[in-house]
């Protein structure tokens, strides 16, 4: 019994040794492992093209149905033009309007608008201390009346 048991444990031990010291079991497994995960990293990739693109079209198909909207509201206006060519105020009205037409013996007022009075940002100053010394100076020529 001690020899059947010890030829069964033999074996056992052969066979786990075969297994390890076979090259091909660990590089098989390696090599597959390697291939799956680039085929993950070529599939995230390729997702996270295709979800640039369609991000692309949507922003492209937005700014299409603005346009569309835009031409829709012209349209409607120019229909309204021709609707009114026929009549007589209308035609006048555009004449002076756009065209800068007058009627005789009537005089033309136009307006014209002057610079904002905004500050630009190129105008405002860089820092608190350069806005503080220009308060003083501008504080220092109303006393002095410069």
């Amino acid at each position: 019994m001690y020899f059947l048991y010890y030829n069964v444990m033999i074996s056992k031990f052969n066979k786990n040794r075969n297994r390890r010291n076979n090259p091909f079991s660990g590089i098989f497994f390696k090599v597959g492992a390697i291939l799956i995960l680039c085929f993950a990293v070529f599939l995230l990739f390729s997702d996270f093209k295709i979800y640039q693109k369609k991000r692309q079209s949507l922003i492209q198909i937005k700014t299409l149905e603005n346009r569309i909207s835009d031409l829709k509201s012209q349209n409607t206006e120019l229909l309204q033009g021709i609707s009114n060519s026929d009549d007589s105020q209308y035609i006048s009205k555009i004449a002076r309007e756009e065209l800068g037409m007058q009627q005789p013996g009537e005089k033309v007022v136009s307006f014209v608008q002057g610079q904002s009075q905004t500050a630009k940002t190129d105008d405002l100053p860089k820092s608190f201390w350069q806005a503080w010394l220009s308060g003083i100076g501008n504080f220092w020529n109303s006393i002095t009346g410069k």
